[in-house]
């Protein structure tokens, strides 16, 4: 078992960018999309730090034949049992995937914090800019007087003595939407889908995404899955946000028009040509996005035992 998700792990590290872009159509469902990548990361990085511990603790029972002979021969694979893995062999190996995921929980970890600390200095930079706080969905608005159209989340943010922040500091529920006063230039529809973009931002926690990515990019540069996830996600995260503001009441016209205003590239505005109708639940979306990320490990894992019972049982044949 544990030999399987080795493979498996092997498999989706290497092969992972090129299924996820042929599986999931990244523009008619970006957030599938998104939710594919992420997910399949976190399948890696699992079955390269739980693999080795199998391997090394777990017995193989209860997947060879009956036959004497079979089982004998599986064992030999089991690194458990001794067989053909010496004790060193395994004590390195479960020292690497231990080294392994300590480093990937740690550098995402301080990616975090690091992105946390940013967040609270920036929105205290912000305290003489801040000319009024208004509320959008629920989210808390600051407008700082600019000649240019701009908006961004502040995830998290909060800041004692802004406008709108109580004694406390405390952050409305998921962050804040920082927005130019030039905003107001592109008349309410597009103006609120700007804001519906950036809302999808903090409600979706892109940017656990996006910083985790990148960080899991430092520790796992080698492995083409993680390489090319941080690029990935940072894309498939705007995309999403842009389909959510697209389910608005401006409807795609709008972001694409707020778009436009704000410079985004033509291709971006492209994707939003056929913005499906439907409720705004994201349940389907997220079974799709798990299934688009177990699937590879599964059927992977589940190849590579079935190889090495097909050779004990012709071994043993």
């Amino acid at each position: 078992m544990g030999i399987g998700m080795l493979l498996a792990a092997l498999v989706v590290g290497a092969a992972g960018p090129a299924y996820l872009r042929r599986a999931v159509d990244a523009a008619a469902r970006p957030g599938v999309a998104l939710g594919a990548w992420i997910g399949t990361g976190v399948v890696f990085v699992s079955l390269l730090v739980v693999a080795p511990v199998v391997m090394h603790v777990q017995p193989l029972r209860g997947f060879a034949p009956a036959a004497t002979a079979v089982t004998a021969c599986a064992t030999m694979f089991d690194p458990a049992t001794g067989g053909v893995w010496p004790a060193a062999v395994r004590g390195v190996v479960v020292a690497v995937a231990v080294v392994a995921g300590v480093s990937a929980v740690a550098v995402v970890v301080a990616a975090m914090s690091r992105a946390r600390r940013s967040a609270r200095a920036h929105a205290r930079s912000l305290r003489s800019l801040v000319e009024a706080t208004d509320h959008a969905d629920g989210v808390r608005v600051w407008w700082i007087a600019d000649d240019e159209p701009v908006a961004y989340a502040l995830p998290g943010a909060s800041a004692r003595g802004l406008p709108g922040v109580g004694r406390r500091g405390s952050a409305s529920p998921g962050g804040t939407v920082v927005a130019s006063t030039a905003l107001w230039d592109l008349g309410e529809e597009r103006r609120r889908a700007v804001l519906d973009h950036e809302i999808a931002h903090l409600r979706g926690r892109h940017h656990v995404a996006v910083t985790s990515a990148a960080a899991l990019r430092t520790v796992f540069s080698p492995v083409p899955l993680l390489r090319r996830a941080a690029a990935e996600v940072s894309v498939l995260a705007e995309l999403a946000a842009d389909r959510r503001a697209a389910l608005g009441a401006g409807g795609a016209a709008a972001v694409r028009g707020a778009l436009g205003e704000l410079g985004a590239p033509a291709g971006r505005v492209a994707v939003l040509s056929s913005v499906p109708a439907g409720p705004r639940g994201t349940g389907p979306g997220l079974a799709l996005a798990l299934v688009h990320a177990v699937s590879p490990a599964a059927v992977s894992a589940a190849a590579a035992t079935t190889l090495v019972l097909g050779m004990c049982s012709a071994l043993a044949g």
